[in-house]
């Protein structure tokens, strides 16, 4: 079972920066990277069906408040990107103006999510790594560090913040280079992985 996540994970988090990337891909591959990560989601949660048994029990320390959000924020926006994707593709009938703009909105937001999601689950091998090979997890986190310094610069230059909240109605790549965009999309993806990773050591104390 562990192995199957594992792949499943894997999958999302490499299909992401190809959605995001829609001007490379053009509408009818996306469309279907689009629909095979939605149906990998489903998978995603049946096969972790058991944290939504377990999501009223025990304490809520700070730690697995963020979690929980940053899950539920996770499956919200997901649900939405596919709504409203289907919805411009003509295969639901919504009120086309609302989709594109939801669309455009909660794409960045997934993208974050998801990269915070991964970096929530990325905590435990590090530990281990830390435990194993000190001086290996001391090279790997400023591998990582300065990554995400170039994903800060990356995540402004590109406009997420923007897209994230409303400000920006339309999507103006900024391309350059698949080369460039990607790493780009790569430092902003270990931006977000390194602050789930904190998210997920913040202390255990009871929240209300």
């Amino acid at each position: 079972m562990t192995y199957k996540r594992s792949i499943l994970d894997l999958a999302m988090i490499a299909l992401m920066p190809l959605l995001m990337a829609f001007a490379l891909t053009g509408f009818g591959l996306h469309e279907l990277l689009g629909t095979i990560l939605f149906v990998l989601v489903i998978l995603h949660n049946i096969l972790n069906r058991s944290w939504y048994a377990a999501l009223f029990r025990g304490r809520l320390t700070a730690g697995r408040a963020f979690g929980t959000a940053v899950n539920l924020c996770l499956v919200l926006a997901m649900v939405l990107l596919a709504l409203s994707g289907y919805t411009l593709t003509g295969r639901l009938s919504l009120p086309l103006h609302a989709a594109r703009r939801i669309h455009l909105i909660v794409s960045y937001w997934s993208f974050v999510l998801m990269c915070l999601h991964a970096g929530i689950h990325l905590r435990v091998p590090f530990d281990r790594l830390r435990s194993q090979r000190p001086a290996a997890a001391r090279g790997l986190t400023a591998a990582l560090c300065a990554a995400a310094l170039w994903g800060l610069w990356a995540f402004v230059r590109q406009g997420y913040p923007g897209y994230m909240f409303g400000a920006v109605a339309f999507a103006d790549f900024d391309l350059g280079s698949p080369l460039r965009f990607f790493g780009e999309l790569a430092g902003i993806m270990v931006l977000f992985m390194l602050l789930g990773a904190l998210g997920a050591c913040l202390p255990g104390r009871k929240t209300t």
